[in-house]
């Protein structure tokens, strides 16, 4: 058998290119971050519900236990003010036109659509939130809906 010694020194050479390819690579990836101070922040004194929070009804005298909770709101650079998003409202699950409208209130202000100053800058307090079905007279059924509420710091 005859060796090809062009073709010997090919496949040599090559050995050392296999090598380097299959080398590892390493790579630096570097991160930074900000944390703003605490001067905006919005802290319920329990915690927010995770799941749907049901509101007793006493058909007797045709009212609904409201949601209440406090809520701490500090700002030290901005006055804050409050919305929500869209209309507070539970809907009837079989029957849409079947509407009980929420009454929002965070301390002695009611929240609407239209934001309104709720905080002065320059520290933080505690404010009551109350959310209170209202109205009287609804068809019997099973009733949901969320409220949605907007803080920012103006």
């Amino acid at each position: 058998m005859k060796i090809n010694h062009i073709a010997l020194a090919i496949c040599l050479g090559m050995v050392p290119l296999a090598n380097a390819v299959a080398a590892p690579v390493q790579q630096t990836l570097k991160f930074s971050t900000i944390i703003p101070e605490p001067d905006f922040t919005i802290t319920p004194t329990r915690p927010w519900p995770t799941a749907v929070t049901p509101l007793a009804y006493d058909k007797v005298k045709e009212i609904f236990t409201p949601y209440a909770n406090d809520v701490r709101i500090t700002s030290l650079t901005l006055n804050v003010t409050a919305k929500l998003e869209k209309a507070a409202n539970l809907v009837n699950d079989s029957n849409s036109d079947a509407v009980i409208p929420l009454q929002v209130k965070l301390g002695d202000k009611t929240i609407t659509l239209d934001a309104q100053q709720i905080h002065v800058k320059g520290g933080g307090a505690p404010y009551p939130l109350s959310i209170q079905p209202i109205g009287k007279g609804y068809p019997g059924g099973t009733y949901a809906g969320d409220v949605v509420l907007i803080f920012d710091g103006v």
